[in-house]
């Protein structure tokens, strides 16, 4: 019995042994201190290069972004624009323009469109250092009565102003009664005055009047919009007021270009043709 208690107990003792195994040589302390050390000031290196490229790198691309701008400008060959007036532009996109971003191209067509209520501004990146600016000024054909005096551009758009005391600039007639009193006036995004289809419609035949009128070498110095009866204009210099109702115009103007010359031949003048009449033509004569 005493001896298979020893053995029973001996064999205990040895379950609980653990064999003995070698650590590594880079897991033992005098290794270990030395190599991490060196592991983390390599990290650090390595870190510290990566943070000198990425600081350089945005260096480079902020020193380029502060370069001054070249820039471009195309125009339209039938609308050209003064030098002081493309002086004006290039000096409004450099002063909008910053970083050459989308949105900074955008804002900086919107603040040169603004100067000149320009038809289409557009600003496009050619390069690193180089802008295009594309310019489509808008041809004026005479004004109206609107707000205030704005402009009609020859393609019947109402735009712009007149300024003030400056009713001489007109490239063409003056045109009233166009509009409604208390009218809203609402503006476009590319700044021309909102207008309804009967609106726009009239506004279109003013234009076609003026560009017919002056073809036959009439010149009108107002034009007049009345409800029912359409368009009256005055000629100058005669004085005369001609009724021409709504378009087309060249029958009538043909019309009144052989009234006036057989008015000529008596040495009459009038004082008032309607041709707003189909087929007829009412004359009043000036008390000579």
């Amino acid at each position: 019995m005493k001896k298979s208690r020893q053995k029973t107990r001996n064999d205990s003792v040895l379950k609980r042994q653990k064999p003995r195994t070698k650590k590594p040589f880079w897991a033992r302390p005098a290794f270990a201190v030395p190599a991490f050390s060196a592991l983390a000031v390599v990290i650090l290196v390595l870190s510290y290069r990566g943070f000198r490229l990425f600081t350089k790198s945005d260096h480079r691309a902020s020193t380029q972004a502060r370069e001054p701008w070249q820039f471009t400008l195309k125009l339209s060959e039938d609308l050209p624009l003064s030098s002081a007036t493309q002086d004006i532009i290039i000096a409004t996109a450099r002063d909008t323009v910053g970083s050459g971003s989308l949105a900074e191209l955008t804002k900086a067509g919107l603040a040169i469109q603004k100067q000149d209520a320009y038809a289409d501004v557009r600003l496009v990146k050619l390069s690193a250092t180089m802008i295009a600016i594309s310019v489509v000024p808008r041809h004026a054909a005479l004004c109206i009565d609107a707000d205030r005096w704005r402009y009609i551009s020859t393609e019947g758009e109402v735009y712009g102003q007149v300024a003030e005391g400056q009713g001489n600039a007109c490239p063409g007639p003056t045109l009233t009664g166009l509009f409604e009193r208390g009218r809203r006036w609402v503006s476009a995004d590319n700044l021309t005055i909102v207008l309804g289809d009967e609106e726009k419609a009239l506004v279109k035949e003013a234009v076609v009047l003026v560009n017919e009128a002056r073809s036959q070498n009439f010149t009108f110095g107002k034009l007049e919009v009345r409800r029912y009866r359409g368009f009256f204009g005055q000629l100058i210099p005669q004085g005369t007021e001609v009724a021409l109702g709504r378009a087309p115009f060249a029958p009538k103007l043909d019309k009144l270009q052989g009234i006036l010359a057989k008015l000529a031949k008596k040495n009459e003048q009038a004082l008032r043709i309607e041709l707003d009449y189909q087929g007829k033509a009412f004359i009043k004569l000036k008390k000579m």
